[in-house]
C-alpha cells in the first residue's frame, strides 16, 4: 500500500487533472431505452474539487470518450479545462501545463487505465483509484483507498488541501483562513473568560448573553475536535470523513448553543424550590420567564417569595451550566487527542 507523499509535496501541487470514466464516476455508463448515456457522480468528489479550485488549485478533466453530462458536471464545479475526445491525454496536461505556466512537477493527474499512462508520467504526482488497472496503479505515487464515484477524489482533494493549509488542516478546506479562524476563536474564548464576571449580579440579559458566547465556543470546540478526529480517519474513509467534518463546522455554533440552553433549562428545574404554602401552577418548573409572569398574578408577599426563590435557582444553574461547559471542553479535547492517538499509532497518516 503506497502513502501519501510528504505534506511539501502535497502543498505544491498547482494542477490537479484526471480521467472521468473510472475516476470521477464508478466506471459504470448507463442507457435509457432511448439511447440517452447516463453517468453517476459522487456530490462529495465535486465539493472536494470546488474546494481545491477556491484554494488556487486548476483542475481538469480529460476523457475519451464525449458526453454532454460530462460538460454539464464541469459547469457545475466552475471546472473551465474540459477535454473530450482526447485520444493523447499526454498532449493534454502538456497543453493545460503550458497555458496555466505550471511546471510538471507541480501537477497531479488521476487515472484508472493504461490511456492514462502517458498523462501520468509527465506529472511529478500521478495518482491511481483504488481498482486501476496493474500497470497504472505501478506507475503511481499514490493509491487511493476509497473506490472512485464513491469519494476517491474527495480524499485525494482532502490530502492536498490539508498539506497546502496546515493551520487548520480540513477546516481550511471550508473557506475560512487560519487567522480568520484563529481570530475567531481567541475572541470567543475572550468574551467568555470576561462573561464570568457576570455570573452573580449582572442581570438576567448578561448572564444570557455568556451563555450564548460560551454555547458558541462550544461549538467552535466541536468543529475542532471534529478536525482532529477526521485529519487522522483512514485514508479510505477521507471523503466521508471531510463531510462530516464541514456538517460540524457550519453548525457547531448552533449545536453548542443549544446543547447548553438545554442544560440550563433542566438543571434551573431541578434547583427551583417553590416556596412553601403557595399553590402555583407547573410552568414555573418550564422556565425562568414563566416564572416570573406567575409571579406577577400573586399578592406582593408571595411574589417576592417567588422571585427570589427563581432568581436563587436560575443563578445556581447558570454557573453549574457554566461548570459543565468547561468539563465538556474538556472531555471533547481528550476524546480528540486520545482518536487521533490511537489512529497514528495504527499507522494511519
Amino acid at each position: 500500500m503506497k502513502r501519501p507523499p510528504a505534506g511539501p509535496r502535497l502543498a505544491a501541487v498547482r494542477l490537479v487533472a484526471m480521467d472521468v470514466d473510472g475516476v470521477l464516476t464508478d466506471g459504470g455508463i448507463w442507457y435509457t431505452d432511448r439511447g440517452e448515456e447516463l453517468k453517476r457522480f459522487d456530490v462529495r468528489d465535486g465539493q472536494g474539487l470546488v474546494l481545491l479550485r477556491e484554494a488556487g488549485v486548476i483542475t481538469a478533466l480529460i476523457t475519451r470518450r464525449h458526453s454532454e453530462i460530462v460538460e454539464r458536471r464541469a459547469r457545475e464545479l466552475g471546472i473551465v479545462e474540459v477535454h473530450q475526445d482526447a485520444t493523447d491525454k499526454g498532449a493534454v496536461v502538456q497543453g493545460i501545463l503550458a497555458r496555466h505556466g505550471v511546471r510538471a512537477a507541480d501537477a497531479c493527474y488521476v487515472g484508472d487505465d493504461v490511456g492514462d499512462l502517458p498523462a501520468m508520467a509527465l506529472v511529478g504526482f500521478p495518482v491511481a483509484v483504488a481498482d486501476a488497472v496493474p500497470p497504472v496503479k505501478r506507475a503511481a505515487a499514490y493509491i487511493t483507498r476509497t473506490p472512485p464515484g464513491h469519494g476517491a477524489i474527495r480524499e485525494l482533494c482532502a490530502l492536498i488541501l490539508s498539506a497546502k493549509r496546515p493551520e487548520i488542516g480540513m477546516l481550511g478546506a471550508m473557506g475560512a483562513s487560519a487567522g480568520q479562524l484563529r481570530r475567531a476563536f481567541l475572541l470567543l474564548g475572550g468574551l467568555g473568560v470576561t462573561g464570568l464576571f457576570f455570573a452573580a449580579d449582572a442581570g438576567r440579559t448578561p448572564q444570557l448573553l455568556c451563555l450564548s458566547i460560551f454555547g458558541l465556543g462550544l461549538g467552535a470546540s466541536i468543529a475542532v475536535a471534529s478536525h482532529a478526529i477526521m485529519t487522522h480517519a483512514p485514508p479510505e474513509r477521507a471523503g466521508m470523513a471531510a463531510s462530516v467534518e464541514e456538517v460540524a463546522f457550519e453548525l457547531g455554533g448552533a449545536i453548542g448553543i443549544t446543547i447548553l440552553g438545554s442544560l440550563l433549562a433542566g438543571i434551573y428545574s431541578v434547583f427551583l424550590v417553590l416556596p412553601q404554602g403557595l399553590v402555583l401552577p407547573p410552568s414555573v418548573l418550564e422556565g425562568i420567564d414563566q416564572a416570573l409572569r406567575v409571579a406577577e398574578t400573586l399578592p406582593a408577599d408571595a411574589a417576592q417569595r417567588l422571585t427570589e426563590a427563581v432568581h436563587g435557582a436560575f443563578d445556581a444553574a447558570y454557573l453549574t451550566t457554566l461548570a459543565l461547559d468547561a468539563a465538556l471542553l474538556v472531555v471533547i479535547a481528550f476524546i480528540a487527542s486520545r482518536v487521533g492517538a490511537a489512529q497514528r499509532a495504527q499507522g494511519h497518516p
